[in-house]
């Protein structure tokens, strides 16, 4: 009880403390009846996932058994540098710093070093002569004596820009004072007077009156506002609009875009073989097996060219199902025109085709569309479609250089080729022959249209084949 104040005085409180078994580090003893031993239930492969001491890790070797290694290599199969260590290191120190510098010095001409004159310290000179060191006199001046240079300069190429005589001047060597190293002063002329007839001197309107001057001060100031105004009042210029962007290729069916994978091979028979039959877009008779058609498939994916379907959508699948319920409505591919040994290595042909429950629906335009952006760098794509790729064929595009894409269009009547010159001339084809009555299917006189598309690649055509033939 504090007397003083007539208050208790509070008492501090210990906070809880809670009842634990000290065990001194040691493990809780294991229940009756439980063991610490794995049985064979719990065990189970360590996956590629996973290291020791249960630790997981993410690799993308995909295999490779040298991908460590190649880690440790540039781009030229050098190893790379070390890891850097330098900054814990102490610093450098030169125990003969001034061992070297003193050798380069005496390596130099000891004007550098050796006093020339000792009259600038004197108190009571007063001369204002400029000093120049009997060294910088040079012995040759490209290859002639200098006093020859001095005498045959007025004469040499190119000619000089200025019309005075450099004859009338004395180089600097013949301007010093007897045994030093000052030059004689400058010689000023007598009587410095302004020529009044150069045009360089003149000065107008010296000779006018203030009244003169205030008056040209008004005029200036309202020619000045006179021009403000018309700035200010002029139309504004037309400024052109840019031109909208490519809204892109929207397809009006519910399909996506990817390159072919083998599962397709069945879907692409069923497409192939339906023009085999109908129409007279295909050279054959009779229908394509499924092996000549993964046979197809295999040589073009293999050289690396563009193989692209048009995929439709339905109801997802649980699970991995790796394409096989998928339903192929279109194809775009390229295939080599004659030999990637001969001299049309760079020169391919385009063919592509639409499942006919879904013509008219944009799909061709969005298949020439990636087909083109992989194989033309300046190809300005549009998009406005869904292109899914998870693999690594057609990932970078195409790894074969594409000079020259040829397209054959077979038709029976000229009539029928109007829509196809405005649709190809969309994608940068343009007609480059027509061939007559080269074909017959169907009871139809087949002609053949060629188009071509020349891409922005650079070819050097002195350069031969990898495998000529």
């Amino acid at each position: 009880m504090n007397a003083a104040w007539g208050y208790e005085e509070p008492t501090p409180v210990p906070p809880p403390q809670l009842k634990t078994k000290k065990r001194n580090g040691w493990p809780s003893p294991v229940r009756k009846g439980r063991h610490m031993w794995p049985k064979n239930r719990d065990m189970r492969p360590v996956t590629d996932d996973e290291g020791e001491w249960d630790v997981e890790h993410k690799s993308d070797s995909n295999g490779d058994p040298d991908y460590d290694v190649k880690k440790l290599i540039d781009w030229n199969g050098d190893w790379l540098p070390p890891p850097e260590s330098w900054s814990a290191r102490h610093t450098f120190t030169d125990r003969h710093f001034g061992a070297s510098i003193e050798k380069w010095i005496n390596g130099h001409h000891q004007s550098c070093v050796v006093n020339l004159t000792d009259l600038l310290a004197e108190a009571d000179y007063l001369g204002h002569e400029e000093i120049a060191p009997r060294t910088w006199i040079p012995t040759r001046i490209e290859g002639d004596a200098p006093q020859l240079f001095w005498q045959a300069l007025p004469s040499r190429a190119p000619p000089p820009l200025s019309d005075i005589d450099i004859s009338e001047y004395r180089p600097f060597w013949e301007e010093y004072t007897q045994d030093s190293d000052f030059l004689n002063p400058l010689q000023h002329p007598a009587k410095s007077v302004l020529d009044m007839e150069d045009e360089e001197n003149a000065r107008p309107g010296a000779g006018r009156s203030l009244e003169q001057n205030l008056r040209n001060i008004a005029q200036k100031k309202t020619a000045h506002n006179r021009r403000r105004k018309q700035k200010q009042n002029r139309p504004i210029a037309m400024q052109e609009l840019p031109p909208p962007s490519h809204p892109g290729y929207r397809p009006l069916a519910n399909v996506y875009f990817r390159p072919v994978v083998p599962a397709d091979a069945t879907s692409i028979q069923e497409l192939y073989n339906h023009y085999v039959r109908q129409s007279i877009s295909v050279p054959e008779f009779k229908d394509r097996s499924l092996n000549e058609i993964v046979d197809r498939i295999h040589a073009i994916t293999a050289e690396g060219l563009p193989y692209i379907v048009a995929v439709q959508k339905g109801p997802r699948q649980r699970g991995h199902q790796d394409y096989v319920n998928e339903r192929i409505v279109g194809m775009a591919f390229m295939d080599d025109f004659c030999d990637k040994g001969s001299l049309y290595r760079f020169t391919f042909e385009l063919e592509f085709y639409v499942h006919p429950d879904f013509l008219r629906q944009n799909i061709a335009k969005c298949l020439l569309d990636r087909l083109l952006e992989m194989v033309n760098t300046s190809y300005p794509a549009k998009g406005g479609y869904e292109w899914i790729n998870h693999g690594e064929y057609l990932k970078y595009g195409s790894r074969r250089v594409v000079k020259a894409v040829l397209c054959n269009v077979p038709y029976p009547d000229k009539e029928d080729t109007k829509w196809i010159g405005e649709f190809m001339r969309k994608f940068g084809f343009h007609e480059r022959g027509d061939l007559l009555k080269v074909g017959h299917k169907l009871g139809k006189v087949v002609n053949v249209l060629i188009y071509q598309h020349i891409t922005s690649e650079d070819i050097d055509p002195s350069v031969p084949p990898f495998q000529p033939l």
